[in-house]
């Protein structure tokens, strides 16, 4: 292989190279925990602690509604046992009564109000997990996906470094370091071939003397791109 294809082959690799590089960044990012998980992982455990806060406060008014139901039992025991006789502190059993029941229906109300509350955020909780488990195996099938591409694209990638190592040797060392300067300012491109008498890049019209350089195999540079000339 003459240089001048070497120096071809080279470039393609590069630009090859780049696209690749380009895609694995892009596979990199992609395997990161998607945002839409890691938003609804936040929205779940928020429901999972409401549903928790709501079973506490329901089991908060049980308690307080039994305790008060006990007390109530005992008061009417009091009363009704025959053993206080004195009317002022039956009185004041029977106020105490009438204030326990008041307080057992108002504990009622609010331990089903509670229960509801509480239906109604396991409820939320349970939609939240199912959303959650639903993006959460479409990310892994997806990474699954990305993984196997992102191997055959380094198995590729692999291929082609070595490929340009091989190619190196054959270039003339001084038209590498031209290769490397132009590829850098003249957007991956440092390379361009002789279509008739233009130059494939820009498309310019050559001088005689560069044409003929280039079917000379010598070192040539396009009169307006400076790209390096090779035949194509």
């Amino acid at each position: 292989m003459s240089w001048s294809q070497s120096l071809i082959r080279l470039q393609e690799i590069d630009l090859e190279l780049e696209e690749y590089a380009q895609r694995l960044g892009e596979i990199a990012a992609l395997l990161k925990e998607d945002a839409e998980v890691r938003q609804a992982r936040r929205v779940a455990d928020q429901r999972r602690e409401a549903a928790a806060a709501a079973r506490r406060h329901q089991g908060d008014l049980e308690f307080e509604l039994g305790q008060a139901q006990v007390k109530r039992t005992r008061t009417e025991q009091n009363l009704y046992s025959g053993r206080i006789v004195n009317s002022r502190e039956l009185q004041d059993l029977q106020a105490e009564l009438e204030s326990l029941k008041r307080r057992v229906g108002v504990l009622e109300d609010q331990v089903l109000e509670a229960m509801l509350e509480r239906e109604e955020a396991d409820e939320a909780a349970k939609a939240v997990d199912a959303r959650l488990a639903s993006l959460e195996g479409a990310l892994t099938q997806r990474q699954g996906a990305l993984q196997a591409e992102l191997s055959r694209r380094e198995a590729a990638v692999a291929a082609l470094q070595a490929e340009r190592a091989g190619a190196l040797p054959g270039i003339p060392p001084k038209l590498l370091e031209s290769y490397d300067y132009l590829r850098k300012r003249g957007g991956g491109i440092a390379v361009a071939q002789l279509r008739g008498d233009s130059c494939s890049v820009c498309g310019t019209d050559l001088l005689r003397p560069t044409i003929q350089a280039v079917h000379r195999g010598q070192e040539a540079y396009c009169d307006t791109c400076r790209r390096i000339l090779v035949l194509g």
